[in-house]
C-alpha cells in the first residue's frame, strides 16, 4: 500500500472548509457552466456553509442580490492570487 501525503489524506474534516478565493471560484464556475443568477444564489448558498462564519455574511449578500452575476465578477477582480 502507498502512502497518502499528509494533504491528501482523508479526515474528519475534509473538505468542510474554503478559503473565500476557492468559493468565488465556485461561483464563476456555476456562472460559467450553467449561466443564470439561480444557479449562482444556489452554489452562493452551498458554499456559504463551508466557509468561516465570518466569510459567510457575503456569500448571503451574493444569493440574495438581484444580479448576482455582476456581483461575483466585480468581486473576483478585488482577489488578491
Amino acid at each position: 500500500m502507498i502512502p497518502l501525503p499528509m494533504a491528501l489524506t482523508p479526515s474528519k474534516y475534509s473538505g468542510t472548509i474554503m478559503t473565500l478565493t476557492d468559493a468565488v471560484i465556485v461561483l464563476l464556475l456555476a456562472e460559467r457552466v450553467h449561466g443564470t443568477d439561480e444557479a449562482i444564489r444556489k452554489s452562493a448558498k452551498n458554499v456559504a456553509k463551508k466557509l468561516p462564519r465570518s466569510k459567510r455574511d457575503l456569500m448571503y449578500h451574493i444569493a440574495e442580490s438581484q444580479r448576482p452575476s455582476e456581483m461575483i465578477r466585480h468581486i473576483a477582480l478585488g482577489l488578491d492570487d
